[in-house]
């Protein structure tokens, strides 16, 4: 059994090896938990920053390798659109291997790029340059890959005014927790469930405690990672936090 963010495809599944001779065939059960046709993305900035009420458009053309199949000259917000402050374009987003990226590509850049009639008609007649002009972002350091752990990116946000980052829509409101909150929690779970925890499958646990109400009698919060190399954890269940640089 494993999970993944986005349901595998029809071509992933028939992708799979095969099997040797002596195993039965693969019989793959997909089950889409929560609310797998319910996507997208949210757009963070720091505190105190001019607020930038952007288009998919607008994001489109400051993040694509060739907007529109032209080059990209785009460095400031302005150089976007004139209504638009001249900060530098700075967005923190998630890498290739991560769904969050697909989400990217499929909501938001793609759809951007399809406000032209020209990317529209390029869809019909060559679906793969459609894919390459609308999806492929720019390698200039105005985009930087930055993982998936929300609550670092906030910190990251809030520390780098101008920046923005991309995480994923479903949430009422971000909590800030700290890596000593995290290390409890990843404690908690482990003396309570018996689960290893990473620090991001944690982090809902320990917003959770640090945010909970007593009017809550049932609150259900997901692990969603356990990838945690054996010395962090025995430092971790030692009682310290270990720091990461």
């Amino acid at each position: 059994m494993t999970n993944t963010s986005l349901s595998m495809g029809a071509g992933e599944v028939a992708a799979l090896p095969p099997r040797a001779s002596a195993l039965p065939p693969y019989d793959a059960v997909i089950l889409d938990l929560g609310l797998p046709k319910i996507d997208g993305l949210t757009l963070i900035q720091a505190k105190g920053q001019p607020a930038l009420n952007l288009t998919v458009a607008q994001i489109y053309k400051a993040l694509a390798a060739n907007p529109f199949g032209k080059p990209q000259t785009a460095q400031t917000w302005k150089d976007i659109d004139p209504s638009l402050p001249a900060t530098k374009i700075r967005v923190l987003g998630p890498p290739p291997t991560s769904g969050t990226r697909d989400s990217l590509a499929e909501l938001i850049l793609e759809k951007g790029c399809d406000s032209n009639e020209a990317m529209k008609a390029l869809k019909k007649s060559d679906d793969k340059a459609h894919k390459e002009t609308c999806t492929k972002i720019r390698e200039d350091g105005a985009y930087v890959e930055a993982g998936e752990n929300d609550n670092l990116l906030v910190q990251k946000v809030s520390a780098d005014p101008g920046a923005l980052d991309l995480i994923r829509r479903g949430a009422e409101r971000v909590v800030e927790v700290s890596d000593d909150e995290v290390a409890e929690a990843i404690r908690i779970l482990f003396s309570d469930t018996h689960s290893a925890a990473e620090g991001a499958g944690a982090a809902p646990l320990a917003g959770f405690i640090k945010n909970r109400s007593p009017r809550e009698k049932k609150v259900a919060v997901i692990l969603t990672g356990q990838n945690i190399d054996r010395p962090l954890m025995q430092e971790v269940l030692a009682g310290r936090t270990p720091r990461v640089a």
